[in-house]
């Protein structure tokens, strides 16, 4: 935390029009030069740190997104969701599941088909 606000502040003080600021970076041009290495030495060497922030919020993060890239959520499958009401199709994640053995949890819908029941059914229906 230290590190960033010292980055942003050091980002401010170079980027600012301040007129105070500005005397201070030409009258002590090497001074300036020692707190810019100070804060480049200090992200450097904190930096495995920060890698382990970033991936411990970007590894969840990056497996919710690919869980929600891969469910069935398009319109066609939303039509489809409407028309078979009281059908369960196999979704991406339980072909998944049924590929690593994943036992289904027991559910209260018993009425279950397989897809030849579904298809008799919407042609009884048309």
């Amino acid at each position: 935390m230290v590190i960033i606000l010292s980055i942003a502040g050091l980002a401010a003080s170079i980027l600012s029009d301040d007129q105070r600021l500005i005397e201070i970076r030409h009258t002590h041009p090497y001074a300036v030069l020692g707190v810019i290495l100070a804060v480049c030495y200090g992200f450097i060497s904190s930096l495995p740190q920060v890698i382990e922030a970033v991936m411990a919020w970007g590894v969840p993060i990056a497996l919710v997104l690919i869980h929600s890239a891969i469910r069935l959520r398009n319109i066609n499958n939303k039509i489809n969701q409407n028309v078979l009401e009281g059908f369960v199709r196999d979704t991406v994640m339980a072909k998944l599941f049924s590929v690593f053995k994943v036992k289904e949890a027991p559910t209260a819908n018993t009425g279950i088909r397989n897809e030849k029941d579904i298809v008799n059914s919407i042609k009884k229906h048309f």
